[in-house]
């Protein structure tokens, strides 16, 4: 029952709005994550990105930011975890302890100077079918994730990015790395 509780008090942050901007990478909403970070804002956010047909469609993930301003762009890791499951509970963001996937990178991260964000997949959480290792779909989400993130105040997220992950994260780090540049040049 505390699961229950828990996620449907999360529906109305994850819920489509019933208009939004069509553009890719716009930041639709962002709130404290209410996870502790060391050193850094945790947020979860809600983005715009597309689905398989290129029509506009929404998801979510997190975001890691240092306290510590900046005074050129940070560079940002986008982290992609492993499957996680299908259910709207299974996305990492929406997890009751959501850091456990990062707590391994996030301190150094931080450190760093680096701006994390964390994507969920689409459909996970959020309205839509997940498309499970659909490279396009993959890639796209992950892109637009960054976008988002250099939306959120203070973030002073650059361009300059890497992706990380394994299992399923790793295959779409290998597919960003590979078709980003043609998806966002």
């Amino acid at each position: 029952w505390k699961s229950h509780s828990f996620q449907a008090n999360l529906d109305a942050f994850y819920a489509t709005p019933e208009e939004f901007s069509e553009i890719p990478g716009t930041l639709l909403r962002f709130e404290p994550l209410g996870a502790e970070v060391a050193n850094a804002q945790a947020y979860r956010m809600l983005y715009v990105t597309e689905d398989q047909q290129g029509n506009p469609a929404v998801a979510a993930g997190m975001a890691f930011i240092p306290d510590k301003k900046s005074d050129s762009p940070r560079p940002v890791v986008a982290y992609v975890a492993g499957t996680t499951g299908q259910g709207d509970a299974c996305a990492p963001s929406r997890s009751p302890d959501p850091t456990s996937g990062v707590k391994h990178f996030l301190p150094e991260a931080i450190a760093q100077g680096w701006a994390v964000v964390a994507p969920d997949e689409y459909g996970v959480g959020t309205e839509g079918i997940q498309l499970y290792l659909i490279k396009d779909q993959e890639v796209r989400d992950t892109v637009n994730s960054i976008r988002a993130l250099q939306s959120i105040p203070g973030a002073s997220a650059g361009n300059d990015f890497a992706v990380y992950g394994y299992s399923q994260g790793g295959h779409t780090a290998l597919w960003t790395g590979h078709l980003s540049e043609q998806y966002a040049p």
